[in-house]
């Protein structure tokens, strides 16, 4: 048992709770500690393939501008040589 779940189990078993209730309680309550946790620190492929896709644009995108400012300055360059 983690921290949690023995301080859980130790204070019910103070109150008077029997072991297997007390301890049946603690561990539900780790478990659902664990499964929020889960559940919010996760992503899955979809997220990963939608952050994928938006980089991916990005970049491109990014890409495009670099060569078009490219083009532009050697076009000012050469214009005024």
């Amino acid at each position: 048992m983690t921290d949690l779940a023995l301080t859980v189990f130790d204070a019910l078993q103070a109150a008077g709770v029997p072991n297997d209730k007390a301890k049946a309680v603690a561990e539900s309550i780790k478990e659902s500690i664990r499964e929020s946790v889960h559940e919010r620190n996760l992503v899955t492929k979809a997220d990963l393939e939608a952050a994928k896709s938006e980089l991916i644009k990005w970049y491109v995108g990014i890409a495009m501008a670099q060569v078009a400012a490219f083009v532009f300055l050697i076009a000012r360059v050469l214009g005024k040589a």
